[in-house]
């Protein structure tokens, strides 16, 4: 069990700071003209987040496990990508808020994708 809280939360942390680093809106917290299409992570990359002592199919099985139960979700651009999904933001949201997501200026939810030229400018989790 401890092997797989330290995945995930590796997996947050690496999808919320590649976000937050690639938006250059980040810092100033608006979001209104961020088109990052980041915030995401394929199933590669996050098999590549495993320390050394778990199987990559021990790690699929486990993202697979956490998709299902709604702790990661596929993303609103890519189906081949993944991000975090609503269970995480409704029960880790101050860990979340602490590495840095975007808080929407209409509806105050974190953000962590946009949707660019698009009337509901952030992904509600």
């Amino acid at each position: 069990m401890h092997r797989e809280i330290v995945f995930f939360r590796k997996a947050i942390v690496h999808i919320v700071e590649k976000y937050v680093l690639h938006c250059p809106h980040a810092r100033h917290f608006s979001i209104r003209r961020c088109a990052s299409e980041d915030g995401e992570i394929d199933r590669l990359e996050l098999s590549n987040l495993r320390d050394g002592t778990n199987k990559v199919s021990e790690v699929r099985a486990l993202v697979d496990q956490l998709l299902q139960q709604k702790w990661l979700a596929f993303s609103i651009f890519n189906d081949d990508q993944i991000t975090l999904g609503i269970r995480a933001f409704l029960e880790l949201s101050v860990f979340i808020r602490g590495l840095g997501v975007l808080e929407c200026m209409i509806c105050h939810a974190d953000v962590l994708q946009v949707r660019p030229n698009s009337p509901m400018m952030c992904r509600l989790p």
